[in-house]
């Protein structure tokens, strides 16, 4: 009886052990995600900016009289 506990524990320890690994690797890559993403809005950024360049207005004036 006490040998199947120390068993159910070691069993309960290992399944716990796994669930923090398979939390820790998908933190990893959501963390990987989230710098990819930052770097293409940055870059996205970066395009618009080239793209857009100086926006000139030009106006004709005429003077009525």
């Amino acid at each position: 009886m006490q040998e199947e506990n120390q068993i159910d524990e070691e069993e309960e320890i290992r399944d716990q052990k796994e669930v923090h690994e398979f939390a820790r690797e998908i933190k990893e890559k959501v963390e990987e995600t989230n710098k990819i993403n930052k770097e293409q809005q940055d870059q996205l950024k970066v395009n618009m900016n080239q793209t857009m360049g100086p926006i000139i207005v030009k106006f004709d004036v005429f003077l009525i009289e």
